[in-house]
């Protein structure tokens, strides 16, 4: 109940979902969101469930979103600038609910950015596979 006023005051474009019920269930709300994602490049979501990672690497299959599981709020601020996270989720027992308050505002006030970078490996450019290169890990003997 606490988080709900920060989201209800916070400008349109966000798509809150919080997921207690079947694993079905779950799935349909996140393609339903991701989709809307997909649809409007100014339209962010935030997902509260218990475990994150379904979520995630479901999330992460869309065109265009980039969905990250935050674990704490000083870690947020790189992923919404460098990556340009578009989806937060939050496992709720991982983080205490003045936790959940600040990654919430940190995630509607910050700007999202993709560094060029990243953006070229998650296209599969510029990585070492895709020009040939080794496999960029050094081998300790």
């Amino acid at each position: 109940r606490t988080l709900l006023p920060t989201l209800e005051r916070q400008r349109d474009g966000l798509t809150f979902l919080s997921c207690r019920g079947t694993r079905a269930g779950l799935l349909e709300a996140v393609h339903e969101t991701c989709t809307g994602l997909c649809g409007c490049p100014q339209r962010r979501g935030i997902v509260l469930v218990q475990d994150g990672a379904v979520v995630s690497c479901v999330a992460n299959r869309y065109p265009k979103v980039r969905a990250a599981i935050a674990s704490r709020p000083s870690a947020l601020a790189p992923l919404i600038r460098e990556l340009g996270v578009n989806l937060l989720i939050l496992e709720t027992g991982c983080v205490s609910l003045r936790q959940m308050q600040a990654m919430i505002d940190a995630f509607l006030n910050g700007k999202p950015g993709l560094d060029p970078l990243i953006e070229a490996a998650l296209a599969g450019r510029g990585t070492p596979a895709a020009t040939g290169g080794g496999n960029g890990c050094s081998r300790g003997g």
